[in-house]
């Protein structure tokens, strides 16, 4: 019984399993997941308003090749711009054009007109018949043949008709009753407009100086050959009312109207201008006809470029004015769409996006932990993300190009440069996928973007120059541009000078990303912290500051760090690690030992040793401190985090044996010494290039006190430094296998065997 209860107890005393459901009620109670998820929230919420995720895509391009006729897919109206054209014009040609009426003309010829009449009243009849008469002389009067010469009696008639009337005033009343209308409306001999610019029927009069007051008149009653008769009938109507004073009016009337028939004067002007204003006027006032479409019918368009001049017809470009068509097609499906539409539409793209993005972020976990721990370029990588797809959405709003390659292109250049290729490709790709979906295009586009982030994702793979971003860029071009070539026809497209166009913008847009790509990467890497391999090219100058104080301070810790920059390069390299940011960190790894340089030994040329004069545990404190001085000076020169990194970790938390070993045989109390004080702080190498520098750091400095450095004591050095720091686990935090260590051994090995090659020691040497 008590041997059942023990065992009873014992089998409840074991852990619980962790099931899935504690696993994620743990996973859910930490800061890592929510900050993250937040991040991800904020993303999509952008990338979510940018494409106006609540509602579909409009998915039709201009030069865009329909496979098949075009129907409506939904019942709508739409403005029918021909239609609408035409009664524009017809309106316009309906309008009565503006005339401008100059009335002192017609006041002029009156006063002319009572000018001759005095001198014929006033004058002898043998100076007038000859000069002035002959403007009144009738060569047919009351239908009667006369002579051509003038005849004293008729000018004598007339002279006797107008005798009552001394002063003229009754004539001069008569003249201007019967020029009223006239007055008002003015003399043309033809219209001076043309017959689509308004009508010929009626036109607009106004008075010169007074534009607000306008009068229509029809063409008939202002035309010269035509209100002249109406003015002689007017004028004889006026003279029958006074005949007291004139007793012969149809005398006078013919004789008046004969002198004013020729010289009527033109008194309306017109206005283009202000027909112009009154033409658009009258066509912005005409209704738009409106066509309607049920859902089935084929979409009809006039294009005259077209064989079938009325119909989207398969295999030919959507020119503009069918985008616009079917634009409003696309936003009456939207109007006519229910509440519920937009929310589902809203559910689908946050999980499709969060699953895109959730993509990443576990590749992420899988490939590359640290990024996805550190809150920083977990954000940067999301952002350009973000960045990525919002780009390439603005940029195709030009329903007339083909610029969303640019945004794609140069957010997977900066990921592969910063980073590495594979995260461009896997970003890049699951970014088209997206803008392809989600805008509904076809798998052309697709292929097309994919053609781009691959070839410039690879060829990112190594950029030590600014102008080699120029020729990705040109590289993505030349090979972006067949591929946008051929897909369409590799989907049964017939040739078309439409996929000529469109490949010419898909790869001037790719070779665009190279050229801005080349004007961002520096403000890129300073806005982000992040280092590229031209940055830090740029840091191996010797010329750099601390490198100058370094040779200047400490010359034997320069040429140490040297020699540790070369091995540490070449046995990165080995491996597929990043040589370069070895060599540069193993430039400043050092830096510390300017602080004070003579107590290090490299340093101590006169063979005088400063430590001899100080207790162990103080050296120990002077040793260590050259990564502390190392760090500040490095942060104060704002050389780059990983270069710090570098300078930090390349001790790790090793032990100082020398000195160690100094105070264990000095120590008359070996329990009260504590190995911890003879430790560097750390921490321990997180990385692989970390790693590489601190056992080449250690076996550079230790290959230099063998008195003759034979491959075989150089290989059991190395292996046995190598092996020191497995078993000290420095090696624990940073993701390095023992296949890589044993290659970096070998690398190491050679580099020395090649440095301490022997020599063949000549006469005079071996006398010496």
């Amino acid at each position: 019984m008590s041997s059942n209860s023990g065992l009873y107890r014992y089998r409840w005393a074991l852990p619980a399993p962790r099931t899935t459901t504690r696993q994620v009620r743990e996973l859910l109670q930490k800061p890592f997941f929510w900050q993250r998820l937040g991040i991800c929230f904020a993303a999509i919420l952008c990338m979510y308003f940018v494409a106006r995720g609540w509602e579909s895509s409009f998915p039709y391009r201009v030069r865009q090749i329909p496979h098949r006729k075009l129907a409506a897919h939904t019942a709508f109206e739409t403005i029918d711009v021909e239609a609408t054209r035409e009664a524009a014009e017809r309106a316009k040609s309906k309008i009565a054009c503006l005339y401008e009426h100059d009335s002192r003309l017609l006041e002029e010829i009156r006063q002319s007109l009572i000018n001759e009449v005095f001198q014929i009243k006033e004058k002898p009849a043998a100076d007038v018949v000859a000069a002035v008469w002959p403007h009144f002389y009738l060569n047919n009067v009351a239908d009667q043949p006369v002579d051509d010469q003038p005849r004293t009696a008729e000018l004598e008639a007339f002279k006797l008709a107008i005798a009552a009337d001394e002063r003229l005033e009754t004539l001069r009343g008569v003249l201007q009753r019967a020029f009223i209308e006239l007055d008002a409306t003015g003399l043309l001999d033809n219209l001076e407009h043309e017959l689509n610019r308004g009508s010929m029927l009626e036109i607009q009069v106004y008075r010169r100086g007074d534009r607000e007051n306008t009068r229509t008149v029809e063409v008939s009653k202002v035309r010269i050959a035509e209100a002249a008769d109406q003015l002689r009938k007017n004028l004889l109507l006026e003279l029958e009312k006074e005949t007291a004073a004139i007793p012969n009016p149809q005398l006078v009337a013919n004789h008046l109207y004969h002198w004013l028939r020729t010289r009527l004067p033109v008194t309306l002007k017109w206005n283009d201008e202000e027909s112009r204003r009154e033409s658009t006027l009258a066509a912005s006032k005409v209704e738009p006809k409106m066509r309607r479409y049920a859902i089935g019918d084929p979409l009809q368009l006039p294009n005259a470029n077209r064989d079938q001049p009325n119909v989207f017809a398969g295999g030919q470009p959507l020119a503009a004015a069918d985008i616009q068509l079917l634009l409003t097609e696309h936003q009456a499906g939207i109007d006519q769409s229910s509440w519920v539409t937009p929310v589902f539409r809203t559910l689908l793209f946050f999980l499709v996006s969060g699953l895109s993005i959730g993509i990443v972020a576990a590749y992420l976990g899988y490939r590359d932990r640290k990024m996805l721990l550190s809150l920083k370029h977990f954000a940067i990588i999301v952002t350009t993300f973000t960045i990525a797809f919002s780009g390439a959405w603005m940029l195709s709003w030009n329903l007339d190009a083909r610029l969303e390659i640019i945004a794609i292109a140069l957010c997977t250049m900066m990921i592969a440069i910063a980073y590495h290729v594979e995260l461009a490709v896997l970003m890049g790709s699951v970014v088209s996928i997206l803008f392809t979906l989600f805008h509904r295009y076809d798998l052309g586009e697709f292929l097309v973007l994919t053609t781009a982030i691959l070839v410039s994702a690879l060829a990112c793979s190594s950029i030590r120059s600014r102008a080699k971003s120029v020729y990705v860029g040109l590289l993505t071009a030349a090979v972006v541009f067949p591929m946008a070539i051929s897909v369409p026809f590799l989907q049964g497209w017939q040739p078309h000078w439409a996929t000529l166009v469109d490949a010419l913008w898909f790869g001037g847009g790719a070779g665009v990303a190279g050229l801005m790509m080349t004007a961002l990467l520096p403000f890129f890497e300073r806005w982000f912290d992040i280092q590229t391999d031209i940055s830090l090219l740029e840091l191996s100058d010797p010329n750099h500051p601390l490198l100058k104080q370094l040779i200047q301070r400490a010359p034997g810790t320069y040429n140490h760090s040297i020699n540790v920059a070369s091995i540490a390069e070449a046995a990165a390299e080995s491996i597929g690690a990043n040589g370069l940011l070895c060599r540069v960190g193993a430039y400043f790894h050092d830096i510390g030992k300017m602080r004070k340089p003579e107590y290090f030994v490299e340093n101590q040329a006169s063979g005088e040793n400063k430590h001899d004069e100080l207790v162990p545990t103080m050296s120990t404190i002077v040793i260590i401190s050259h990564v502390k001085d190392g760090i500040e000076l490095a942060r104060q020169h704002r050389l780059p985090r990983r270069i710090v990194d570098l300078i930090e970790q390349h001790h790790g938390t090793t032990v100082i044996e020398f000195f160690y070993h100094r105070a264990t045989q000095q120590s008359t109390d070996e329990s009260r010494l504590e190995e911890s004080d003879f430790r560097y702080p750390g921490p321990k190498p997180q990385s692989i290039e970390a790693a590489i520098l601190m056992l080449s750091d250690a076996i550079e400095g230790a290959s230099r006190t063998l008195r003759e450095p034979t491959p075989a004591r150089i290989e059991s050095i190395v292996n046995e430094i190598a092996k020191k720091r497995m078993d000290d686990g420095q090696f624990d935090d940073c993701p390095i296998t023992m296949q890589q260590i044993y290659a970096i051994q070998e690398s190491l090995t050679k580099s020395l065997n090649a440095m301490f090659h022997a020599r063949v020691k000549y006469p005079e040497q071996q006398t010496a």
